[in-house]
């Protein structure tokens, strides 16, 4: 499951390694990373909320009782990456992503 290279490519700006991998693992077409920098600001910074209490909570307001919930779940699954700090919240999806990721890695999740 692409879930690690998903995760990476919403929490950073692609570089060449990502680019690469998501040709080979995604089938994506090759880009140049300086192409990519814009559409990457554009999307990931400034257009798409990465929040999901951004659409599940009626007044959109981040670190409510459903990101904590989160939070307590990755304790529970001793997953706790280092953007957890960069981000503004734990539901963000670079790091929901990257739990599932985890969850694989550490045979929690049963490939489907």
């Amino acid at each position: 499951m692409p879930f690690s290279l998903l995760s990476h490519l919403w929490l950073h700006e692609p570089d060449a390694d990502a680019i690469a991998r998501a040709v080979t693992e995604l089938g994506l077409p090759p880009a140049e990373p300086a192409e990519l920098a814009s559409a990457y600001a554009d999307v990931f910074l400034l257009n798409v909320y990465p929040y999901s209490t951004a659409f599940t909570v009626p007044s959109g307001e981040l670190n409510g009782p459903g990101a904590q919930r989160m939070a307590a779940l990755y304790e529970a699954q001793g997953y706790c990456p280092s953007e957890l700090n960069s981000v503004g919240a734990p539901d963000h999806l670079g790091l929901c992503l990257r739990f599932l990721a985890h969850l694989s890695d550490t045979k929690c999740l049963q490939d489907t």
